[in-house]
């Protein structure tokens, strides 16, 4: 049960890497927030999606 709520858990945090990603790409697009915003959150959201991805199994190496 509970392994099964970490990897439900890691699933969500990769999701939510990817999105966070593409939401800071489209900002970065539109001008709308700074070069080292664009950055910290790029960084933030892509160590998300391959923590999330790697250890819950999406993403194989």
């Amino acid at each position: 049960m509970k392994q099964m709520q970490l990897k439900r858990f890691l699933h969500a945090l990769c999701g939510l890497g990817f999105l966070i990603l593409f939401g800071t790409a489209n900002a970065s697009d539109l001008n709308s927030i700074s070069i080292s915003r664009t950055f910290w959150q790029s960084f933030v959201g892509l160590t998300m999606f391959i923590v999330g991805g790697t250890l819950g199994g999406v993403i194989e190496w």
